[in-house]
Parts: structure tokens; C-alpha cells; sequence
């Protein structure tokens, strides 16, 4: 994943790793959360509006290629402060990059083509042209993300991604004093020149926009199908957003939130299920003694979340949708670490906030709205286990408007 991510925080490590994290923790600060509300309501809204828009040919929608432009739209906006529109634009190269080069990581991962190093892969196999190409794609993304407001004022092409000075303080400048932490954040510790290098920079947003939207909007989108097929656990949620918001069409706040408690639970449950990553290796490095069995330093270790999820040990009759087992009483007992959808401990995702917040903003817009079904010829919808467990083959859903 190198070639794509870089050493941003998810392939870093070491002192490397500390470091950065400790520069990006404040970042995803709940107050500083709180303020983009109002860029996941405006989102949420041209989604609806989206849908309503094709309810006039069809009931049945698939709905992940829609969540995944969503997400896009808002990473792009709250993080970076650029607005991308790629819900209401064309189909998006970046989206259609994304996937691809996910799917073809994966079968470098498993195949002969591991073996090969970077520089021969990429510059004398096809896939590794094909995959080289979409990363520029990838990468072209980011650059127009970070530069945006430069390039609008001034016609540059960057057959490089790098990023000059000039280009860094001009942008620190006009963002000065508007809400765009993660990016701001990057560009003055950058524009001092005392942590982050220009590649530094470009690695952090490369890994910010793919994690930031790509995993969010399958847990959206997962989340809609066990809701689809359970109505009666999808109307005792609608029930819980009548008894907060009433009749009105007030927008949800930070406040509201710890409210919406069965909302929480039917998230987390979806999440159980259809962790959106379901495993993610660690390095051992310290001995650990697990059992009978010793691990020794220098490991690597796969921990299979989707499995461990479905353990009927901890989880009884684990393939069903039940919310209320992770209401307070329920959840009395349970080992912390039975529930892992954001990993865990040091590593675990910086961004775990970020993304329930959004998540809950977009779903209760949707679940006000319309309500959700889908027909059985679809079902069971089936997983695909790639670097994120998409649905495979897309989401129909039937929506129709309450």
C-alpha cells in the first residue's frame, strides 16, 4: 500500500508513528467535530435531494455508489475545506480510482506479483502500469485538494506531487481563521519547517481521504440493509427521532446526540456484523503469551474482526441483527475488547469520532425522510473481503418517501 498511502499514520510506525499521531490527535478534538455538523447537514441534504430526484424513475436505487460520493464530498470539505461536488457532478474518476486500486493491492497481496519489487512491478508487469496510473489519479486528487484555492487563482500543472513553499504559505494564509483543523494543521506545522516534509503532508492527506471516506460510507451502507431487512427494528429508530425532533425539520446538533440511544445501538450492531475493516495486521513488539502459545517479537499478527465479532462466546446467536444487545444492560460484562470495528489501544482509528458523527448526521436526515426495503432476490447480500468489506455487487435498496 506504499506506493499509494505512503508513510502517512496508517503504514507508519516507530517513533515515526508517535510523533505524528501526537501531532494529528488535537485535530479530531469533539469540539472541533461539533463545528462541521453543518457541513454533514448540507451534504446530507444533496443526498436526499439525490434520491428524491431518482425515486421518479425507480423505487429501487442502489444506494452505496451514493454514500461513497457523500462521504467523499464531506471528507474533502471538512478536512481539507475544498468542495469537490461529486454528488451532483459526473461520475468520479477518484471514486472509480479508489476501487480499483484497492482490488488490484489485494491481488498483488496474494499473488506472484508480491514477490516483485516496486520498480519492476510498476514499470514492467501491465497491472503494475494499470495500478500506477490510477494511483496518479489518486494522487492528482489530493494535489487539486490541497491546492485548490491556489490553482484558481493561478494556472499551474503539477506533473509531480510536491508542493513548494510559496504554494504553502499561500494557502495557510487564506485559510487563516476558517475551520479546516486537519489540513491547517499540516500546512503550519509544514510552513515551519520543523516535522512534516511536503512528502509528509501529501501522505497524511492521501490516507486521510481514503480513510475518511471510504470506510464510512460502507458502514452507512450496511447500516441501511439491516435496517431494510428488519422494518421493525428500522421504525423503533424513526419513533426515537419523532420523540427528539417532533414534526419539525430542525437539524440534529452535537446535543442531540446522547439522545438518539436505540439509533447508537442499531449503528453499532450494522457494525458488528459488517465490520467496514475486517481484519488489519499489527507487529509484535514486545513477547506475548497467549495461552499455550508464545509470540515472539517481530510477529505479525492478523486480527480477524469479522470473526471475532461473530463469536457466539461473546456474541450469542451472532448472525442475527439484535440492537438491544448493546444496550447499558446488555453490554454489562463484556470484554472491551469484544468490539473492535475501530481497533484498538494506541493504534486504534484517530478518526473514530469524526466518522460516528457524520455517520449519525446522514442517517438521521435519511431515516426521516424515507424509509428503506429491499427485495428478496437480492438476499442475502453478499460480502466482499478486500482492504475495506464492500457489498458486492452494490446495494438496491427500495426507498420510498414517508
Amino acid at each position: 500500500m506504499e506506493p499509494w498511502l505512503g508513510n502517512g499514520l496508517l503504514l507508519s510506525s516507530g517513533d515515526k508513528w508517535k510523533k505524528d499521531r501526537r501531532l494529528l490527535t488535537p485535530a479530531f478534538h469533539f469540539q472541533i467535530l461539533g463545528d462541521f455538523f453543518e457541513v454533514f447537514h448540507r451534504n446530507a441534504d444533496i443526498l436526499v435531494e439525490q434520491i428524491i430526484n431518482r425515486l421518479t424513475d425507480s423505487e429501487e436505487i442502489d444506494i452505496f455508489p451514493m454514500m461513497s460520493r457523500c462521504t467523499l464530498d464531506i471528507i474533502s470539505e471538512a478536512a481539507m475545506g475544498i468542495k469537490v461536488n461529486t454528488q451532483t457532478e459526473s461520475d468520479s474518476e477518484y471514486i472509480k480510482s479508489i476501487d480499483r486500486v484497492q482490488e488490484m493491492t489485494r491481488g498483488r497481496f496474494y499473488s506472484v506479483l508480491g514477490l516483485l519489487p516496486d520498480w519492476i512491478y510498476f514499470s514492467l508487469t501491465p497491472s503494475g502500469r494499470e495500478l500506477g496510473k490510477h494511483i496518479q489519479t489518486l494522487h492528482s486528487f489530493t494535489m487539486n485538494v490541497i491546492t485548490g484555492i491556489y490553482r484558481s487563482s493561478v494556472q499551474i500543472k503539477f506533473d509531480v506531487p510536491t508542493i513548494s513553499s510559496s504554494i504553502l504559505t499561500f494557502v495557510c494564509s487564506i485559510n487563516a481563521g476558517k475551520r479546516k483543523p486537519f489540513l491547517d494543521l499540516l500546512l503550519e506545522t509544514a510552513k515551519r519547517a520543523t516535522e512534516l516534509s511536503e512528502s509528509d503532508i501529501l501522505s497524511q492527506v492521501d490516507t486521510f481521504m481514503f480513510a475518511g471516506h471510504d470506510t464510512t460510507s460502507v458502514a452507512l451502507t450496511w447500516f441501511l440493509y439491516c435496517i431494510a431487512t428488519h422494518p421493525e427494528e428500522q421504525e423503533r429508530v424513526y419513533e426515537e427521532l419523532l420523540e427528539c425532533f417532533g414534526d419539525s425539520d430542525r437539524r440534529c446538533t452535537l446535543e442531540d446526540l446522547p439522545h438518539l440511544k436505540y439509533l447508537e445501538c442499531c449503528m453499532k450492531e450494522s457494525i458488528r456484523l459488517y465490520p467496514s475493516v475486517a481484519n488489519f495486521r499489527r507487529h509484535i513488539s514486545e513477547q506475548v503469551q497467549l495461552g499455550d502459545f508464545t509470540l515472539p517479537v517481530g510477529a505479525s499478527v492478523s486480527v480477524q474482526v469479522y470473526a471475532l465479532h461473530r463469536n457466539e462466546e461473546l456474541f450469542p446467536d451472532p448472525l442475527s441483527f439484535k440492537p438491544e444487545r448493546f444496550q447499558k444492560e446488555q453490554s454489562i460484562g463484556r470484554h472491551p475488547f469484544a468490539f473492535i470495528p475501530f481497533s484498538a489501544g494506541p493504534r486504534n482509528c484517530i478518526g473514530q469520532k469524526y466518522a460516528v458523527y457524520e455517520e449519525k448526521a446522514i442517517l438521521i436526515a435519511l431515516l426521516r425522510k424515507f424509509r428503506f426495503s429491499i427485495d428478496k432476490r437480492h438476499l442475502p447480500v453478499k460480502e466482499t473481503h478486500g482492504i475495506i468489506m464492500k457489498p458486492a455487487g452494490g446495494m438496491p435498496l427500495l426507498i420510498t418517501l414517508r
